[in-house]
C-alpha cells in the first residue's frame, strides 16, 4: 500500500490514463481501418510515414533531453532555444533531401510539405514535453497525447470513408499531430522572453556540457530508429507492400502496451531516477519500483499473444488480418522484453553512460544487416526473417536491462 500511495506510482498513473484513453481510441479504430484501407495502402502509409520517424527523434541532436534535469535555469532556456534551432535547420535538410531523392515520384511535393509538418510537430512536442516534465506536469502531458490520438484517429476515419488512401492516411497524422500544441506550451509561453534573449555563449555553453548527447545519445537513437524504419523499408522491397500492411498493423497494436508503459513510466522513472542519484549517489530504489511494474505486464503480454494472437487479430481486423496476429505471436518475446528495456533506458542519462546506447544501437544494427544479408541469400521467408529478428533483439533487450541494473547500484 505504500508503495501504491507513492508519488511514484501517481506520476505513472496520471500519464498512462491518458495514454490509455489514446490506446483505447486507437484499438477501437483500427478494425475500422483495416476495412477502410487495404492492406497494400497501409504498407504504402507506413513506408512513407518510415522516413519521418527514421529521423525526428534526433533532430534535436538529444538536446533536448537534458532539460529536465539541469539545475541552472539560464541553462534551461538556452538548451530550449538551441533545441528549436537544431530543429527548424534540421526539418529543412531532411525535407530537401526527401524532395530531391524522390523528384520523379507522384504527388511528391505534397508529401514533402506534409512530411516538414510533422516533423516540426512532433519535434516541438518532444522539446515542450521534456519542460513539462521537469515540472511535472504529468496531468498536461497526458490530456494532450489524448486529445491528439482522437483527432488523429478521426481524420483517419474520415479520410476512408472519402476514400483518400495514403494522402488521407499522411494528412490525419500530420493535423492530428498538431492537437494540443498550444495549451502544451502554455507554461513555456510565459517564459518565451527569456528563451530568445539567451545567448550564443549559454549555447555554446551548454552545447559542450552535453556533448554526449550529440556524440553518443544521438547516433545511438537514430541507429535505433533506423533498426526499425529500415526494417520497413526492406519488408516493403522485398515482400512487398501488402506483406508490410501486415506486418505494420502487427507493429502497431503490439506498440500499444509498450507506448502504454514505456513512454509514461519512463518520464516518470527519469525524474524519479535522476533526484535519487543526486542525493544518494545511487538509483536502485527507483529501478527496482520500476520492474515491480514492468516485469508483470510484459510477461502477461507475452503469454496474450503467444495462445492468442491470431485469433484476436482474426475477429478483430477481419480474416485477412490473421496472418498479422500469427507476426505478432512471433514478435512477442521482443516486445515484451522491450517494454522492461525501454522504460528503463533513461539509466544511461542519469550516470552520463550514453556510450552503452551507442553500443546497444551498433548492435542492434550490425544483427539487422546480417538478418538481412542471410534472407537475401538464402531468400528465406517472411515467417524465418522475423524469427531470427525477434531472438537477436530480445537478447539484446535483456542484455541492456541488466546493463542498467548495473548502473542504478
Amino acid at each position: 500500500m505504500k508503495y501504491i500511495r507513492s508519488n511514484f506510482f501517481k506520476s505513472f498513473i496520471i500519464l498512462a490514463s491518458g495514454s490509455l484513453i489514446a490506446q483505447m481510441v486507437t484499438a477501437l479504430v483500427s478494425p475500422a481501418m483495416t476495412r477502410l484501407f487495404t492492406t497494400t495502402s497501409i504498407g504504402e502509409y507506413t513506408y512513407v510515414l518510415s522516413v519521418v520517424n527514421l529521423f525526428y527523434p534526433i533532430i534535436a541532436l538529444q538536446y533536448d533531453y537534458m532539460i529536465v534535469t539541469e539545475k541552472d535555469e539560464d541553462n534551461v532556456f538556452a538548451l530550449l532555444k538551441l533545441s528549436f534551432i537544431l530543429l527548424i535547420i534540421s526539418t529543412i535538410l531532411i525535407t530537401i533531401g526527401y524532395f530531391v531523392i524522390n523528384f520523379h515520384q507522384k504527388k511528391v511535393g505534397l508529401i514533402t510539405v506534409i512530411l516538414s509538418i510533422m516533423m516540426l510537430s512532433n519535434g516541438f512536442v518532444d522539446i515542450i514535453g521534456n519542460y513539462n516534465n521537469r515540472y511535472k506536469q504529468y496531468s498536461l502531458i497526458s490530456k494532450t497525447y489524448m486529445a491528439r490520438s482522437l483527432a488523429q484517429n478521426s481524420l483517419m476515419l474520415i479520410a476512408g470513408y472519402f476514400k483518400l488512401g495514403i494522402m488521407g492516411l499522411l494528412l490525419s497524422q500530420a493535423i492530428g499531430s498538431l492537437v494540443g500544441l498550444k495549451k502544451q506550451s502554455s507554461l513555456l509561453m510565459k517564459e518565451r522572453r527569456k528563451v530568445l534573449i539567451s545567448s550564443f555563449s549559454k549555447m555554446k555553453e551548454v552545447l559542450i556540457k552535453y556533448r554526449n548527447q550529440a556524440l553518443y545519445t544521438t547516433p545511438a537513437v537514430f541507429m535505433g530508429s533506423f533498426s526499425y524504419n529500415a526494417l520497413n523499408i526492406f519488408i516493403a522491397q522485398f515482400y512487398g507492400n501488402s506483406i508490410l500492411g501486415l506486418y505494420s498493423m502487427s507493429y502497431r497494436i503490439l506498440g500499444m502496451p509498450v507506448n502504454l508503459v514505456s513512454n509514461n513510466l519512463a518520464k516518470v522513472f527519469y525524474g524519479e531516477a535522476a533526484r535519487e542519484y543526486e542525493s544518494k549517489g545511487s538509483f536502485f530504489n527507483s529501478y527496482k519500483k520500476t520492474l515491480l511494474l514492468t516485469i508483470p505486464l510484459a510477461i502477461g503480454m507475452f503469454i496474450v499473444l503467444v495462445f492468442f494472437a491470431p485469433q484476436i487479430f482474426s475477429f478483430v481486423f477481419g480474416k485477412n488480418w490473421r496472418v498479422a496476429g500469427v507476426i505478432s505471436q512471433i514478435l512477442a518475446p521482443m516486445f515484451s522484453a522491450k517494454i522492461v528495456t525501454n522504460t528503463l533506458n533513461p539509466s544511461v542519462a542519469i550516470v552520463q553512460k550514453q556510450g552503452y546506447n551507442m553500443l546497444f544501437q551498433i548492435l542492434s544494427v550490425i544483427m539487422f544487416i546480417f538478418l538481412v544479408v542471410f534472407v537475401i541469400t538464402f531468400k528465406s521467408k517472411i515467417y524465418v526473417f522475423l524469427i531470427l529478428y525477434s531472438v537477436v533483439n530480445t537478447g539484446l533487450y535483456v542484455y541492456m536491462s541488466i546493463i542498467y541494473y548495473k548502473f542504478s547500484k
